[in-house]
Parts: C-alpha cells; structure tokens; sequence
C-alpha cells in the first residue's frame, strides 16, 4: 500500500496477541495485517524507522514505557549505521535509554581505521557524545588516524574533535613584517 507521509500523520501499530497479528495504521487508515502467525511467538520490542534519514526529518511525539532492565535489546548486524546513529539519537531524546545502549554498543564494535571518520562525522551530527568519545580514544592509540590528523585529511568536524587528542596540526608559517617589504 502506497502511504503518503506528510507534517502530522499519525501512525499506530496494533499487535494482537490473542489473534498473533501485527498491523499498521496511518491517519487513522488500516493498512492491513502486515504479519500473522505471530501467537505464542515473542517478546516483542518496539522499533521506529521513518523515511530516509539523508533527505527527511521526522519529528514523533509519543510516551514510551519503560521496559524492565533485565531485557536485552537486540541489533541487526546487518543494521546500517546511520540506521543505529538514529536509533541511538532518538532513543536518548525520548529517554529510552536501553535501545540508546543497545545501539551505542553495536556502534563501538564498527569503529575502524577505514571507517572512523564516517563515524566521528555521525556522532556529531546525531550528538551521540559516548561514540565520539570511544572515537577519540581510539584514534589516540591510531598513527594512521594521526597521520590523516596532521594533513588534514579528515573532515573539519573530525579534525575539531581530535584537538582534544593532539595539538592542531602544524601550519605554515607566514612571513614576519620585518621580511616583507611593501616597497618589493
């Protein structure tokens, strides 16, 4: 079924677990049963993915419950990472506080030479501080990343962040007043 999303729509999930259905809804529309034979089968965990997250912005309001501590969220491996930097960003601004771990600790184990400045330039954008601050230990411990530091080869936003690692990276230097002469 082709959904038109737009400012205010209003979507609803009903999981049925007499029947063992999931269905959706938006505005108030049925948009049919999208899973059966779901009886006896669980625990179920809620989840939210909403458009594509480089064009669209999506705004929910919504009051989740708390779920017990003792249950462990789990996280596709297969889970893009700008999918788990959303969940983790939206997770921590509607306090739900164990999908915001379950999805920062997904995210440690993705930090790598090839990939860190990818994933330093997220958690600034998402402000998911614990990524940035695992990202910047983990560069203190990399010469390749340091060597990237010292040419500049990292995005602005990486290279602001690693200053708190290592000095800025040197510059060159310009010629005093004394060595120019405005006469040639």
């Amino acid at each position: 079924t082709n959904v038109q999303h737009s400012k205010g729509s209003v979507y609803g999930v009903l999981l049925d677990c007499d029947e063992g259905t999931l269905t959706f809804f938006s505005n108030g529309y049925n948009l049919g049963k999208a899973y059966s034979n779901l009886k006896g089968k669980g625990p179920f965990y809620p989840v939210l993915c909403v458009g594509c997250l480089s064009e669209n912005i999506y705004e929910a309001d919504f009051n989740p419950q708390v779920l017990p501590a003792s249950i462990k969220i789990p996280v596709n491996r297969a889970a893009s990472t700008a999918h788990l930097f959303a969940l983790a960003s939206f997770s921590k601004k509607y306090d739900m506080m164990q999908f915001a771990a379950a999805a920062i600790e997904a995210l440690k184990t993705r930090i790598t030479e090839k990939s860190f400045d990818d994933i330093m330039r997220f958690a600034t954008r998402f402000d998911v501080v614990p990524i940035k601050l695992v990202g910047l230990e983990f560069a203190r411990s990399s010469q390749a990343i340091k060597e990237l530091y010292d040419k500049q080869q990292l995005s602005p936003e990486v290279i602001w962040d690693l200053h708190a690692v290592w000095p800025g990276p040197p510059r060159k230097r310009l010629r005093s007043s004394s060595q120019t002469s405005l006469n040639g």
